[in-house]
């Protein structure tokens, strides 16, 4: 097996292309579009869920590599081994990043299981040898972190940004360390961001 650097790719504007027009290729293009890319889908067919996919355009025939044109970044998401094959040969020769859905022999990047919450960004991976434990462990996760922990991470920017108004650099860090591992996360939980913000202010006016 590879191994994976891990990284965060921005997309955020660039051409990506997506090969194939079914689920799992719906489900890939949905994943680029919120990463703010700008998709393109090359099939013959797509089903209905592609069609109310705002965002993402439909290019109704089969590959060429013409379609990568532009890319930055291609995945390959037909079912077709053929296909699939001549995506990641085309992709390589062009100088396109290219994942096959499936196949990470013909990968140059994975794509890991992953919780968002927010700016914040949990992502599973086990180089391709087993995404159903990266899925399993995703689904933990969720539980262990759930969807108002969205708030909390927006709420610690913000406190990030007083503290780096009001502190000097050599004291930053503890006061930041005394925010996260304290009681900002139950207080938050339980009665909301202003809670929240007034108990950190009050430690803070404390130092």
């Amino acid at each position: 097996m590879a191994k994976y650097y891990p990284v965060c790719l921005n997309l955020c504007g660039k051409k990506c292309l997506i090969v194939g027009g079914g689920k799992v290729a719906l489900r890939k293009a949905r994943d680029l579009l919120e990463a703010g890319a700008s998709v393109a889908a090359a099939a013959p067919e797509f089903v209905g869920g592609f069609h109310r996919l705002k965002g993402c355009q439909l290019v109704g025939k089969k590959y060429d590599a013409s379609d990568l044109r532009g890319c930055a970044a291609v995945i390959a998401a037909t079912g077709d081994r053929a296909v699939n094959e001549q995506v990641c040969l085309d992709a390589r020769r062009m100088g396109v990043l290219v994942n096959v859905v499936d196949m990470p022999e013909m990968c140059d990047f994975i794509v890991p299981a992953t919780l968002r919450r927010g700016d914040m960004t949990i992502s599973i991976s086990t180089g391709g040898a087993g995404p159903v434990l990266a899925k399993k462990i995703r689904k933990e996760l969720e539980k262990r972190y759930p969807a108002r922990y969205a708030r909390y991470v927006r709420f610690l920017g913000e406190m990030r940004g007083l503290v780096r108004q009001r502190f000097p650099a050599g004291k930053r860090r503890r006061i930041l360390e005394r925010i996260v591992y304290g009681r900002a996360w139950s207080v938050l939980a339980d009665k909301g961001v202003r809670a929240a913000r007034q108990f950190v202010l009050k430690m803070l006016e404390k130092r």
